[in-house]
């Protein structure tokens, strides 16, 4: 088993191998991945930005996932997701620092193996995964999955199953005369070399039921919506997620301009920023800092958001309608900006061009203009943007 020095830059660390790695994703201990890569082919990432690169990166294997419950762009929801859509095979684990993030239902209905309290060790790594599967070369594969006629059932890489790790669900494989034969049950785990026997014979991929992949992309799609009502989960996470949710909506809106599709889930953005602030304890200065030291890495509607819906308690507006209003006019009021060029879009006059200045300082006018549109948006809402 080999592998290279990490870089020596924070965030995304690559540790090239011809053979398999583990996709690290947490925003801490930085220094401690970095030191158990030198002895465990690790891929080490600190944002959700990073990992979701990571995962979408199809020259990368991994033996296995390990998320910290606090991601950022996208959370940590979102990049299970998105493993679950790209690779639904491979063994995913939760790491936490004190309290796990999720009940053990929760965990089988989002095919997580387990939660793991950190620090994540040696030990534990070969415990969790196969190190006798670490050690296969992966023979060189298509990149692109076999076209199939058959609408149920998707293809996952053979090499996602080196693991030594049991499987949630059954896996089949396609015969030439196109039925599909079952060579593995749920809970069952596949033995490399039979793996491996495939791969040399040129079958590089297993297949899965469609039905067990939409059934995991529809869990996540239903606690990434309900974790803020749930009693068990820590304040932390319900942040992190309320802020990945925002942020998911920005993005929209970039791509897709405002539409009354997108408002109703900046309504339900709001509606979460809504229950944080009426559920904490402004006067416990951790709590709020919990929030506050967060922002930065979010879009600037977002930021706005949240410091208004706090401000707004110890003002005393307590009235939906006016939280409603202060919430849409927060989360709004750059909406022109995101037509601008990059340099508008800064807030620093110093670096824009005459016409980019000028842009931007009517872009709460334009603003106004795109949200007065909407029936629906209180008038309120056009006059504070």
């Amino acid at each position: 088993m080999t592998s290279s020095k990490p870089s020596s830059r924070q965030g995304l660390v690559m540790l090239t191998s011809k053979k398999y790695n583990v996709l690290i994703a947490d925003p801490g201990d930085h220094a401690h991945y970095s030191e158990l890569a030198k002895q465990f082919p690790l891929v080490i990432t600190q944002t959700g930005e990073e990992a979701k690169k990571a995962v979408l990166d199809q020259s990368q294997y991994f033996s296995a996932a390990f998320l910290h419950p606090i991601l950022t762009k996208p959370g940590l929801i979102q990049t299970i997701s998105l493993l679950r859509k790209h690779r639904p095979v491979t063994p995913l684990y939760v790491l936490f620092d004190e309290d796990p993030p999720f009940s053990q239902t929760e965990l089988y209905r989002l095919a997580v193996i387990e939660s793991i309290q950190k620090p994540l060790t040696l030990p534990i790594l070969k415990n969790k995964i196969s190190v006798q599967a670490l050690c296969y070369e992966i023979p060189e594969q298509p990149l692109a999955p076999p076209n199939t006629d058959d609408p149920s059932f998707i293809p996952v890489a053979i090499s996602d199953l080196l693991n030594g790790t049991p499987s949630f669900c059954d896996i089949f494989v396609h015969l030439p005369s196109g039925r599909k034969v079952k060579v593995l049950e749920a809970q069952d785990t596949l033995i490399p070399e039979r793996a491996l026997t495939y791969l040399s014979k040129g079958v590089p991929y297993f297949y899965i039921k469609r039905d067990i992949q939409k059934r995991l992309l529809s869990y996540c799609d239903l606690l990434w919506n309900t974790l803020i009502l749930k009693p068990d989960v820590s304040f932390e996470i319900k942040v992190s997620e309320t802020l990945n949710q925002g942020q998911s909506v920005v993005e929209l809106i970039h791509a897709k301009g405002l539409d009354n599709e997108n408002l109703e889930s900046v309504s339900k953005f709001l509606m979460n920023v809504s229950v944080l602030v009426t559920n904490f304890k402004l006067d416990q200065q951790k709590t709020v800092q919990t929030i506050l030291s967060n922002l930065q890495a979010y879009d600037h509607a977002i930021a706005t958001t949240m410091v208004a819906s706090l401000l707004a308690k110890p003002l005393r507006i307590e009235s939906q309608k006016a939280s409603e209003t202060i919430g849409l006019a927060s989360f709004l009021h750059d909406i022109a900006l995101y037509k601008l060029s990059s340099n508008a879009q800064t807030h620093d006059i110093s670096i824009m061009r005459e016409d980019e200045r000028k842009s931007y300082y009517e872009h709460p006018i334009a603003g106004a203009d795109i949200v007065s549109k909407f029936e629906d948006i209180d008038p309120m809402v056009v006059q504070a943007i």
